[in-house]
Formats: structure tokens, C-alpha cells, sequence
């Protein structure tokens, strides 16, 4: 989630090796350019780039093993726990109070567990699930 300059996504196709997929989501569409021209530029021509709103995920190819949000936010949004498959993990900066913890989540047959791993600081999400205040408009 969240291009940024697309070093994440190469990052993550580093690690997800040939036999693994990689969908990163941007909302920002001069951020989107400037990434995929990146990633394009690199030779990353496998990794799924959608330009759309971070917290609404990528449906189409779903389930997935892995997420991981690069935008904090007070709430983590319904689709992304929704497309996460059962075993699978999602990582996310979480608002609390004054600050940002990141936190792992866990989705089992039997509900979604949660660890704190540090205190960091990300940029809000926006979009639908934003931080108020930074959600984009409907157009």
C-alpha cells in the first residue's frame, strides 16, 4: 500500500521471490508516475501497480498472504482484513493518542489477533479510510 518511490514494491518483490506476486496501491497520481517510471526504469515489470484509494485494497487478486501499510491510520480498514487470507498477516502504523504504533495484525478461522511491535511515524492515509481531515473526494 502506497508507492512512494517505488522502493517498498521492489523491496517486496525482492523478497516474495519469483514464485510470489506483489500489488502495490497508490492514491496520489503524481506520486503513481513517478514510481512506476521507477519501478519501470529498474526492470520491474512484474509487480501489479493500481492507482486507486490504499484503503479499499485490490480485490481482484486477493486473498492475500501479506499486507503491508505504508499510511497510518485510527481504524484499520474493513477491505484490507476482508482480503487477507486466513493465516495471513497485515502490518499497519495505527493512530493512538499523539503518536503511531506499529502493529501486526493476524487473521485466523477464529478472529484476528493483534501485536505491537514500536512507535514509528508515517504520513496519514487518505481516502475513504483517511485520517479526517485528509480523505480524497469522490469524483
Amino acid at each position: 500500500m502506497g508507492l512512494g518511490s517505488g522502493y517498498g514494491a521492489a523491496v517486496a518483490r525482492e523478497v516474495v521471490g519469483e514464485e510470489g506476486h506483489v500489488v502495490s496501491i497508490e492514491i496520489d497520481p503524481v506520486t503513481f508516475k513517478y514510481a512506476k517510471a521507477n519501478l519501470e526504469r529498474a526492470g520491474y515489470q512484474d509487480v501489479v501497480l493500481v492507482q486507486a484509494d490504499d484503503g479499499l485494497g485490490y480485490p481482484e487478486l486477493q486473498p492475500y498472504d501479506r499486507i503491508a501499510m505504508t499510511a497510518a491510520c485510527t481504524e484499520l480498514p474493513p477491505p484490507l482484513l476482508d482480503q487477507l487470507a486466513f493465516g495471513g498477516r497485515l502490518i499497519a502504523p495505527l493512530i493512538c493518542g499523539m503518536g503511531q504504533d506499529l502493529t501486526v495484525f493476524e487473521k485466523s478461522a477464529t478472529g484476528v489477533s493483534q501485536k505491537f511491535i514500536c512507535t514509528v511515524l508515517y504520513v496519514n492515509l487518505r481516502g475513504q479510510y483517511g485520517v479526517a481531515g485528509e480523505q480524497e473526494s469522490k469524483s
